[in-house]
């Protein structure tokens, strides 16, 4: 989901991106959905390997900056994982921009993925709240 040659899409005003790992692909798809329904435009990026791109910071042209084009500064971010938060933390940092990393930061809970999803605050609804956050809206 690219939302930046969208219409009225705005790096300054309604642009959000949405870093997302593995299993919460889909949850952070709905939640693009979700914010476009709120006049949000969200890009999602789907990362394969977050060691590969944080490790890929230390090269002269990182893969980060293909993604995340100069343009696109003061973009926010969302990111989130079915694991500890701390795995795509860095990405806020390594963009110069604001950042809500969301993830599994304890542990020891059983339930249905929706449930479980829920309670972590990883699925498409937490997802699109802390967008919206981000950019300074009630969700």
């Amino acid at each position: 989901m690219d939302a930046r040659a969208a219409p009225h899409w705005d790096a300054e005003d309604n642009a959000v991106s949405i870093f997302a790992a593995g299993a919460m692909v889909p949850e952070a798809v709905a939640a693009g959905r979700r914010l476009g329904e709120a006049g949000v435009r969200a890009s999602v990026f789907v990362v394969t390997s977050p060691d590969r791109l944080y490790r890929g910071l230390r090269e002269g042209r990182p893969y980060l900056e293909e993604l995340v084009g100069a343009d696109e500064e003061g973009v926010p971010v969302v990111s989130v994982l079915d694991g500890h938060s701390h795995g795509l933390a860095f990405l806020g940092g390594a963009l110069g921009v604001p950042q809500q990393a969301l993830g599994v930061d304890d542990f020891g809970q059983s339930g249905t993925r929706a449930d479980l999803y829920h309670h972590y605050g990883i699925d498409a609804p937490a997802i699109a709240r802390a967008a919206l956050t981000l950019l300074g809206r009630s969700g």
